[in-house]
């Protein structure tokens, strides 16, 4: 029950930032457009693994090198408010748009940030958009943390968007109404043999 669900699909230590960046994107109607510059406070437990060396964090090669790219999820958070298998792709990789945003990401070291991992994974965003404001906020638990739990309408697009390419509409639908009501399974072995396989 304390297990953490992550909503984006990329390394554990990018995901406080880049809820950060969404929260700050959506809440004030911002389009990539509008932004000049980004601060990412990364927790120092997981700096050489998203923000360094620097060569390669810009530069990914791959949908994999990507997913430890701190630079490359903010681009693609800011660019499409999400950052889903959809935007981890060679296509995003390659998009100069993603390039160009990712030179106006930058990774710092926040001490602040310290001072209550591993109880919370915390996180700092600064954004500073064209026009001179900034906005700034703090993610002290991931989404998808127990302590900030995934939404079941979060949890439903999220197997939707996996289980797309698998599952047609229709078993997709089925097993999402059948796990909301689990505790009403009188088999789970012959649950997940019918639902969960191709043989459903």
């Amino acid at each position: 029950m304390r297990t953490s669900i992550k909503p984006h699909a990329c390394c554990r230590y990018k995901q406080g930032p880049i809820d950060g960046i969404i929260q700050i994107m959506r809440g004030n109607n911002l389009d990539d457009s509008q932004v000049e510059k980004v601060t990412l406070g990364i927790l120092k437990a997981g700096f050489a693994i998203v923000a360094e060396p620097e060569s390669q964090k810009y530069n990914p090669k791959s949908v994999v090198d990507a997913q430890f790219s701190m630079p490359f999820g903010a681009a693609v958070a800011i660019l499409n408010g999400k950052a889903t298998l959809d935007e981890y792709t060679l296509e995003s990789v390659n998009s100069v748009r993603v390039k160009e945003l990712m030179e106006k990401i930058s990774c710092i070291k926040d001490p602040e940030l310290e001072k209550e991992f591993p109880k919370k994974w915390p996180a700092s965003v600064t954004l500073q958009a064209k026009d001179g404001k900034t906005y700034s906020t703090r993610i002290d638990f991931p989404k998808g943390d127990p302590d900030n739990p995934l939404t079941w309408d979060e949890l439903i697009d999220k197997f939707k968007n996996l289980m797309g390419p698998v599952f047609i509409e229709a078993r997709r639908n089925e097993i999402i109404q059948r796990v909301r009501s689990l505790e009403k399974e009188e088999d789970l072995r012959a649950f997940s043999m019918r639902l969960l396989t191709d043989e459903g």
